[in-house]
């Protein structure tokens, strides 16, 4: 169990930021561009 845990600790964590970094970035440029168009989407 200890190699698991070692191992999943070190793998998925990478994974994990790298999507919710990608996803952000998206979203931000989304974001960003509707806002500029409309700054009250709510």
């Amino acid at each position: 169990m200890l190699h698991i845990t070692h191992r999943w600790r070190r793998q998925p964590p990478l994974i994990q930021d790298q999507a919710a970094v990608m996803m952000a970035d998206l979203l931000r440029e989304s974001s960003g561009k509707r806002d500029d168009r409309r700054p009250a989407d709510g």
